[in-house]
């Protein structure tokens, strides 16, 4: 079944699954085959005896664990901040974390498409552009406003700017991925979405989003009609170049994982950011490959494969009923619905705060605030003071959700590596009795 799954014959566009459910249990078998596979065949990191003594913070500490945890943990991961973002301190480059979906014995990372649509590429790059378009400047600069909105919050400049100590560290900051984020909320990006989660690639296969109601539908009997046939990738996560994010095709692959923000969490969310020109579907990684003089040649190999499906529309009201209609993969939070109404509010009158400008600047240094400016207003933006935030009332929402079970939900499934990862857990847990913190942790901000 591999080699078949491999060869693209089952599931191919002639020969398609019989249904979303079937794809998904042969994909999970084959996943499960290649695991094995490389195990066995030392292409797979298989932690010493000695590793249980390995700190939090090594860098190969999410790798090793006294016990298997479980399948829905998310794995404190150093990571690389984004240094151009106004909100992330130089401070935070040594001591920057996420909370990653856990990868353990898993080969593969998926992305569920409701139809074919060739090329596979982010939504930014789907259009063209035109000149007066000023290079993904619209794009760009309502990702820079949403950021402000995140970062309204006072939690997530807690843990994002600030950093916290737990267990004795230095502050530790836990990133919150605006950039992400954006793209988990409904704007355009340089991101494709992936998850580790196959069920939640199988939702996104058999839904589709109605921006105007800003809810998830399934699909109807018209979309069926167009598009017969549903898409599952399977994106291959083996990196010759182990602890590499950013491959030498230009792409760079990351985790946005849990955040404060709850679907790109409930998603098991991964991202990859893709060059302009580039095609999902043909990317590959170089396999090292010695000759029998012990001279290492590195050959192409397939990174993305592609799995077919028929839809069938009474398993696509089942599946959208099972997941709550929509809720389970995105139950809605006060950043969903304060978005939806600032794009609702775009669509008439389209408006951009200047600290949305001062954090454009950043990622855009031959560029001044006015140059900027004059651009925006070219393409029909009102610049104003204000910047987006979040209402008291919204932030009272937030706080005595998290205050009422809400922040023990937040940790109960968040796993520290290491020997010592029980206590920086137990530390982190109970930030809201801190007296340094639990100001952040108020109803009444």
């Amino acid at each position: 079944m591999a080699e078949e799954l491999a060869q693209n014959i089952l599931g191919s566009k002639s020969n398609p699954f019989p249904d979303a459910i079937s794809a998904v249990a042969c994909i999970d078998n084959w996943e499960r085959e290649v695991v094995e596979k490389r195990k066995e065949s030392g292409l797979f990191y298989i932690p010493s005896p000695s590793s249980q003594f390995i700190p939090f913070g090594f860098p190969t500490s999410a790798y090793n664990f006294d016990e298997y945890p479980s399948e829905d943990s998310f794995i404190v991961s150093a990571t690389a901040p984004d240094t151009n973002n106004i909100y992330v301190p130089e401070s935070a480059r040594r001591n920057f974390y996420k909370f990653k979906p856990n990868l353990w014995h898993r080969a593969f990372l998926y992305r569920g498409q409701n139809g074919d649509y060739v090329p596979c590429k982010p939504s930014m790059f789907r259009y063209e552009k035109t000149e007066k378009e000023h290079y993904y400047l619209e794009e760009c600069i309502i990702n820079d406003e949403f950021q402000a909105l995140v970062f309204s919050l006072p939690l997530a400049r807690l843990l994002t700017t600030e950093g916290v100590k737990i267990g004795g560290h230095r502050p530790i900051h836990f990133g919150t991925d605006f950039y992400g984020l954006s793209q988990h909320y409904g704007n355009k990006t340089s991101l494709l979405d992936l998850t580790s989660n196959i069920s939640a690639a199988l939702f996104f296969s058999c839904t589709t989003y109605d921006s105007a109601e800003h809810k998830y539908k399934p699909l109807s009997e018209a979309h069926l009609n167009k598009y017969p046939l549903g898409v599952i990738y399977a994106y291959d996560i083996f990196n010759p170049d182990f602890a590499l994010s950013a491959f030498k095709d230009g792409t760079r692959l990351s985790a946005i994982g849990k955040q404060l923000f709850k679907n790109p969490g409930r998603q098991n969310g991964f991202l990859i950011d893709l060059p302009i020109n580039v095609d999902f579907e043909k990317l590959v990684y170089l396999f090292p490959v010695p000759d029998n003089k012990g001279k290492i040649t590195r050959e192409p190999v397939k990174r993305v494969h592609k799995f077919y499906f028929r839809h069938d529309k009474v398993l696509i009201d089942f599946l959208f009923e099972r997941s709550y209609g929509g809720k389970v993969f995105a139950p809605g939070d006060i950043l969903q619905r304060h978005w939806d109404y600032v794009l609702d509010e775009m669509k008439s009158v389209k408006r951009v705060s200047h600290k949305a400008i001062e954090s454009n600047l950043r990622r855009n240094p031959n560029e001044t605030f006015e140059t900027l400016i004059k651009k925006l207003k070219s393409l029909g933006f009102e610049i104003t003071e204000k910047s987006s935030s979040f209402t008291s009332d919204e932030i009272k929402d937030f706080y005595y959700e998290l205050n009422n079970g809400g922040w023990d939900d937040f940790c109960s499934d968040i796993v520290f590596p290491g020997f010592d990862g029980h206590k920086y857990w137990s530390a982190f847990h109970d930030l809201p009795t801190n007296p340094n913190y639990r100001d952040y942790f108020i109803i009444d901000q």
